[in-house]
């Protein structure tokens, strides 16, 4: 498969509509995408299966008004999904069976049953390594520091087969761009912290080498420049 038959093959909705991919196999990609902008109608998952790009419905109570925003596939043939709709993002997972929605449980500290209202509204990444070993990355909300809002906690859950559980991780005033998992038992997680030591670059992904412990890190400078880095 070359990127540009890929690619050139994908022609649904306007430019930009593309919101997160996964890649489970040469013959096994999927990317989330809506039909624009500012209009969620038509919002879903595209499939490529080594030949051609298909359309995969998705599990919603809302139908085609929903925004999928994330998706994550584990290589054998089980995927998730991150499904936005009437303001709430809800965890779906695809097996064989079809989709199910996989609930949160309340976030760690907290008194309520449910979580806060920033994480249920935006969850912003997820990594799948096999069909008990999931993450998922969001933050609580944000708390005022000086004339800005900032993070007020980055929050880490993982799906051990049964259930999602929060951990309890020192990520206070930080926030959580992305997560992966690599294919010999890593997870890398970006984390922003908005205090501290001043930061040039702006961490906007990662990208594990399969098979390896390397990792590549896609970083934003302040004044717009895009740079890559390689790590191990």
């Amino acid at each position: 498969m070359s990127a540009s038959v890929a690619a050139g093959a994908l022609t649904r909705g306007p430019a930009g509509s593309r919101e997160s991919v996964a890649v489970g196999a040469k013959d096994d990609v999927r990317i989330s995408e809506y039909g624009g902008p500012d209009d969620y109608v038509g919002s879903g998952l595209s499939h490529w299966d080594g030949r051609s790009w298909k359309q995969v419905p998705t599990s919603s109570p809302y139908g085609d008004h929903d925004w999928v925003s994330r998706v994550a596939a584990t290589g054998g043939g089980e995927v998730w999904a991150v499904i936005h709709s009437q303001g709430v993002a809800t965890v779906t997972r695809r097996d064989g069976s079809g989709w199910a929605t996989t609930p949160l449980p309340p976030a760690p500290g907290s008194s309520r049953a449910r979580l806060p209202s920033f994480a249920r509204r935006r969850l912003y990444g997820m990594a799948a390594r096999a069909h008990d070993d999931a993450w998922l990355v969001t933050q609580g909300g944000s708390v005022r520091s000086g004339s800005c809002e900032v993070p007020d906690r980055g929050m880490v859950a993982r799906w051990d087969g049964t259930a999602w559980t929060w951990l309890d991780l020192p990520l206070t005033e930080s926030w959580l761009p992305a997560v992966r998992a690599d294919r010999v038992g890593g997870v890398w997680i970006a984390a922003n912290a908005s205090r501290g030591q001043s930061y040039v670059l702006n961490l906007r992904d990662i990208f594990p080498v399969p098979g390896t412990t390397r990792l590549w890190a896609l970083a934003r400078r302040v004044d717009g420049t895009l740079l890559i880095y390689e790590l191990a």
